[in-house]
């Protein structure tokens, strides 16, 4: 059986995101033919010499950097769910709300931002003394890659085993960003949800949710920002997710306009159940994040026979082009204007024709740890 050493975000067992389900999914889907171990980063981890190296998440790029160091020789596969790095920053200049975390985010380059969070995550993921000075030397050792750092990563995924992109139009995004030449480029998408998942299809024409976005309450989702349109044009819409921060202006904002709006309902944290049934009894998906590359959340709402309306913020459209809506520009007034027009149609699109389920995403998987 081949091992295998799926090295995650140093924060991944706090923070949820789409790649921590993806790195779920592939350990149930490939039990009994690969030994998945999922190590968090960290600049001291330590790899199996004999393991093939997966690593996930080339935009925390100080960490894939050093995994690729610490990686030496093994075989590396790479999970990139990269965004786009212009939308990223059109994103981090629009950011507001979060104290000296906003300012930084908008005053600093990309490059040295994320050295800052570099040493910031490594300090908070160092229990032990002797891993504190790990990190703190290794962040030391980091600040000279900052110059050209995007460079470095390209060059660092064109010497790796396979690149497993979500799209192509993550592929194209990569490569105009870093300069990777794409040579070992593989196209795995995420799977669709299994048929329990989607059990609870509503028919159109009875479904009690004109709207609904899902995800963290944060400037990444423009939460508040959709909020206030949508409370702005009267527009019914339901918001499901947990305060990206408790304590931020930003969250304290948006739960006052929640509390004072009659249109914006808050449903708080809640199951990933719940979610899919609330989605289910839903006409539109509202997505305003500023950045996505294959949303999960997307993908089980057109699943579920949900419209989803998105700014183009990543590759939904490619995957799903009967289910998924992108407005012309980043303009919350015409995305709040566009999900209403879909959400008043008489006819909804159904479930769509997705070859990918989880199992034919990890069979690839399995391929490329293999060399195949």
């Amino acid at each position: 059986m081949i091992r295998v050493d799926v090295v995650v975000r140093s924060d991944a067992d706090i923070k949820f995101g789409g790649d921590v389900h993806q790195v779920r999914q592939y350990e149930q889907h490939l039990a009994g033919r690969a030994d998945l171990k999922v190590v968090a980063f960290h600049p001291a981890m330590t790899l199996r010499p004999d393991a093939v190296v997966h690593y996930v998440n080339v935009d925390r790029p100080f960490d894939f950097l050093r995994t690729v160091e610490l990686a030496g020789d093994r075989r590396i596969v790479v999970s990139p769910i990269h965004h786009s790095l212009p939308r990223t920053r059109r994103m981090r200049l629009a950011e507001r709300g979060r104290g000296l975390r906003s300012l930084v985010d908008r005053i600093a380059p990309e490059a040295m931002r994320e050295w800052l969070a570099s040493g910031v995550r490594g300090a908070k993921s160092s229990p032990s003394r002797r891993e504190s000075m790990a990190s703190a030397a290794n962040s030391v050792r980091a600040i000279a890659q900052v110059p050209k750092l995007w460079a470095r990563v390209g060059r660092s995924l064109d010497r790796c085993s396979a690149v497993a992109v979500l799209a192509s139009g993550e592929q194209r995004d990569l490569m105009v960003d870093t300069g990777w030449r794409g040579e070992n480029a593989r196209i795995i998408p995420n799977g669709k949800p299994g048929l329990s998942d989607v059990a609870d299809m509503w028919e159109w024409s009875k479904r009690p949710i004109s709207m609904i976005t899902v995800g963290r309450i944060e400037p990444r989702k423009r939460s508040l920002e959709l909020a206030q349109a949508a409370a702005s044009k009267d527009a019914r819409i339901v918001f499901a997710g947990s305060l990206g921060d408790e304590r931020s202006t930003y969250a304290q904002q948006f739960l006052n306009l929640a509390e004072s709006s009659p249109t914006v309902d808050y449903r708080g944290s809640i199951s990933h159940d719940e979610v899919l049934r609330l989605m289910g009894q839903s006409r539109v998906l509202v997505n305003a994040s500023w950045v996505e590359v294959q949303s999960l959340v997307d993908l089980e709402a057109a699943h579920l026979g949900t419209r989803v309306v998105s700014l183009p913020n990543g590759n939904s459209e490619e995957w799903l082009p009967d289910h998924v809506t992108y407005t012309p520009d980043f303009d919350l007034d015409q995305l709040v204007d566009t999900a209403t027009a879909a959400a008043s149609t008489s006819v909804g699109p159904g479930a769509p024709s997705y070859a990918w389920d989880w199992q034919r995403a990890a069979d690839s998987l399995h391929a490329l740890y293999l060399g195949s």
